[in-house]
């Protein structure tokens, strides 16, 4: 038996699912001997073609989000970083000392010397 399926998900299934119902409201015997076999294997194809089409669409909405996320990612970073994440590029660099800027040096200020008398 197949468990508790939603109707919604699976409208295009509802007359087999109603087959099988009928089909084990009858009498034990018929039912023993296999007559619901049929009914049940169709079902069991029906569902599965309903979950692969469900999964499907999932995947393609999740595909269109995630090329979303993308874009706004790549927007947040050209605003932070400037156009081509430039400015990511010069502070890796600075930090490998690798950088074609000059380096910024504070000048070095000497301390007055005490002359003794």
């Amino acid at each position: 038996m197949h468990p508790q399926v939603q109707e919604e998900r699976f409208k295009s299934c509802e007359p087999l699912i109603m087959a099988l119902d009928e089909c084990h409201r009858e009498d034990f015997v018929p039912r023993a001997f296999g007559l619901c076999n049929d009914v049940k294997q169709q079902l069991t194809l029906c569902l599965r073609a309903a979950r692969i089409e469900h999964a499907s669409q999932n995947r393609a909405k999740a595909t269109e989000k995630q090329k979303l996320f993308a874009e706004k990612t790549r927007r947040m970073d050209e605003e932070a970083y400037g156009p081509n994440k430039i400015l990511l590029d010069i502070l890796a660099r600075e930090k490998d000392g690798k950088s074609s800027l000059p380096r910024y040096e504070a000048p070095v200020i000497a301390a007055p010397v005490e002359q003794s008398e």
